[in-house]
């Protein structure tokens, strides 16, 4: 999904390297890179200090809740995140059952 305020930017400052980060955190997903608190699955990299994110070179800007929803995806890559966990990390412990705002988000981030 490129936003009208995408731009062509890319995270290429941050470079590929090893799988644990500024503080020897080590990634926790199969398959994402963890430098300086940034995660990098594929093509996607996520900036978790400065709240950016980019796919490939293209900056996309994102809701609060869409970032939330993507870090905890990228962290968690090689874990299954069931719908309750998932719903109660983006959105508050009061949820659970609502599936449907899950479903519209999730939408919203493949578009």
């Amino acid at each position: 999904m490129r936003s009208p305020h995408s731009r062509r930017t890319g995270p290429e400052s941050y470079g590929r390297g090893s799988s644990t980060g500024a503080g020897g955190s080590p990634a926790t997903g199969v398959g994402a890179t963890w430098i300086f608190g940034v995660i990098q699955v594929g093509d996607l990299t996520l900036d978790l200090e400065r709240n950016l994110f980019w796919r490939g070179d293209y900056e996309i800007h994102l809701s609060p809740k869409e970032f939330d929803l993507l870090t905890l995806t990228m962290k968690n890559t090689d874990v299954l995140l069931r719908h309750v966990k998932l719903l109660r990390s983006v959105w508050g412990l009061e949820y659970g059952g609502e599936l449907e705002y899950l479903r519209a988000l999730v939408y919203t981030l493949r578009s």
